[in-house]
């Protein structure tokens, strides 16, 4: 397709329809001229200009009078011609101009019936233009009576209002035109009336049976308390009776079963790991994979964390806590990973309680404090692992900022900033420092781990 502001054969598609030469436009039909191309200096499309071809990108009722000498029976038969032509090639009856004007409110300018032609083609009639205006309220500004009645046997929307907040009933200037539109006032102000008066009745109806409706609920809720009390009280003695009596033997029951299920769970898990020798020594890791201890913790600070490590079956255990074996953080805190290598005897059925050097991972989680908690244990990764191995000699702070820059991917700047303390005085210090950040970036170096502890920012 080839659109006006593209393409001569636009520009001869609008100059044949204002010439009247409807050969040269079926010919520009035939060849495929998009018939919804718009002229680019007024926006209009070709319906447009078939409609009204002495328009000339204006919206101002003064711009076309009634006597407009397009308006000629010969020329208006033309017009009407070119007209079917277009909505019959799919011609869009809804688009707007530069002005926001659509073909029927360019139809108010010429004669009625062209408003009637369109609206065989069932346009919307209540588009407002750039002025907020309508069809009906352009037909009323211009004293076109018959216009204004054909568009309000077509249903107009009689309520709305343009950007000058007047409605089509304050820009009828003349008495025909108010004739025509009189019937529809009277309607609208009769509807208006009637819609007020429906709402107030509805709005007295509800309150009054709001007023009842609250007056039985009350009435009604006293009564269901009087009996509910009586009820409550006649129910109680016999329910405090019977619920000690029930207490009493669901607690012999369930310390009974309690000891029963214990015993059988620890046979069970003990059955289970059977492949386990006694003596022989198994990662943390993998006992609490499968299942045989059960391992909590709690925080202390940012270098030690207090860990219990419960054996759930009758077996004496040897245990290894290997380097970067970390502690799960069962709330938002960091988690904690172990630093050095960790061996101890767990006997049957109990709970050995370590205090255990190690270092915090995760630097975007707050640092564990004493009410920080930890349930299960995992593998840090393998990088962060071999670090750990080749630190574990190390000041602490060192692996920390080894281990920070590892899982958060932290600079130097991050991690000396991240950590820091304030004496009673306000002053503030820094426990990793940069003799600290670069002793742990000589160690990732050597390892041949990339790191941004060289970076300060």
């Amino acid at each position: 397709m080839i659109g006006i502001e593209n393409g001569s054969d636009g520009d001869r598609l609008a100059a044949a329809i204002r010439k009247g030469d409807y050969r040269e436009f079926s010919a520009l039909l035939d060849q495929g001229v998009d018939v919804n191309c718009k002229e680019a200096h007024t926006g209009m499309t070709p319906l447009m200009t078939a409609v009204h071809p002495q328009h000339k990108g204006s919206n101002s009722p003064s711009a076309h009078k009634h006597g407009s000498k397009d308006d000629s029976q010969a020329d208006f038969a033309l017009r009407l011609k070119f007209v079917r032509a277009l909505l019959d090639n799919s011609a869009d009856i809804n688009l707007q101009d530069s002005n926001g004007m659509t073909p029927l409110m360019h139809a108010v300018h010429v004669h009625p019936l062209m408003i009637r032609e369109l609206l065989t083609h069932q346009p919307k009639v209540d588009v407002q233009d750039n002025d907020g205006d309508t069809a009906l309220m352009l037909a009323a500004k211009m004293d076109r009576p018959d216009h204004a009645r054909i568009l309000a046997d077509a249903g107009a929307d009689t309520t709305l209002k343009n950007t000058a907040g007047f409605d089509v009933f304050s820009l009828a200037r003349t008495r025909a035109v108010q004739d025509v539109l009189k019937p529809l006032e009277e309607a609208h102000i009769e509807a208006q009336q009637e819609r007020l008066a429906a709402e107030a009745k509805a709005k007295a109806d509800a309150e009054a049976k709001a007023i009842e409706e609250s007056r039985l609920k009350t009435e009604q809720k006293r009564l269901a308390a009087e009996a509910k009390a009586k009820a409550d009280a006649e129910a109680k003695a016999i329910e405090k009776s019977r619920l000690k009596a029930e207490q009493e033997r669901l607690a012999a029951e369930a310390k009974a079963g309690a000891a029963d299920r214990e015993e059988s769970r620890v046979e069970r898990l003990t059955r289970q790991a059977e492949h386990l020798k006694e003596g022989e020594q198994y990662d943390l890791l993998l006992l609490h994979e499968k299942g045989v201890v059960r391992v909590k913790g709690s925080g202390q600070s940012i270098t030690m964390i207090y860990a219990d490590i419960e054996n759930l079956i009758r077996k004496e255990l040897r245990v290894l806590v290997k380097p970067g074996t970390y502690f799960v953080s069962s709330g938002n805190y960091q988690n904690m990973a172990t630093t050095t290598e960790y061996t101890f005897t767990l006997y049957p059925c109990r709970t050995e309680h370590l205090r255990i050097s190690a270092v915090c991972i995760n630097a975007t989680r707050p640092i564990p404090d004493e009410h920080a908690r930890f349930s299960g244990v995992a593998r840090v990764s393998d990088n962060v692992a071999r670090f750990l191995e080749a630190s574990k000699d190390q000041d602490p702070m060192v692996i920390q900022a080894g281990v920070w820059t590892l899982t958060d991917n932290y600079s130097r700047y991050d991690v000396i900033n991240h950590l820091f303390a304030t004496d009673s005085k306000g002053k503030i210090s820094h426990p990793v420092t940069h003799k600290h950040c670069r002793t742990a970036k000589k160690i990732l170096d050597s390892l041949g781990i990339p790191n941004r502890l060289g970076w300060l920012s």
